[in-house]
């Protein structure tokens, strides 16, 4: 089985893209960038973390996920700015909250679609 997650960023925003978190097990994956924007005084760095959790996710799975994205996002995103995105599968993402993020989506983005 092939593919997982990736992160696209634009060579003139950056000067300097790292990773600095990766995540995979049979249910997630992860990866998480840390940017440097050319034009970013007050806060040092930007995390962008993208997520994909497979249907089939079990609760332990997604545990042992959220425990180690929090322990990493506790120790790194402190003065800066991160975003997170992905493809949840409406499993409980409760955890990011608690880190302060908040969910800017609150529908389904596939609902009603069918794809040729």
């Amino acid at each position: 089985m092939c593919g997982g997650v990736a992160t696209f960023i634009h060579s003139k925003w950056s000067i300097s893209n790292k990773v600095c978190f990766k995540f995979s097990n049979d249910y997630i994956d992860c990866i998480t960038v840390r940017c440097r924007p050319k034009h970013l005084s007050k806060y040092k760095f930007i995390y962008i973390s993208n997520v994909y959790v497979s249907p089939g996710c079990t609760i332990l799975d997604l545990s042992m996920f959220a425990d180690e994205f929090t322990a990493f996002a506790a120790a790194c995103f402190e003065n800066s700015l991160s975003i997170v995105t992905g493809d949840f599968n409406a499993c409980d993402h409760s955890f990011l909250i608690s880190l302060g993020h908040d969910n800017i989506i609150n529908f389904a983005t596939r609902l009603g679609k069918t794809w040729i």
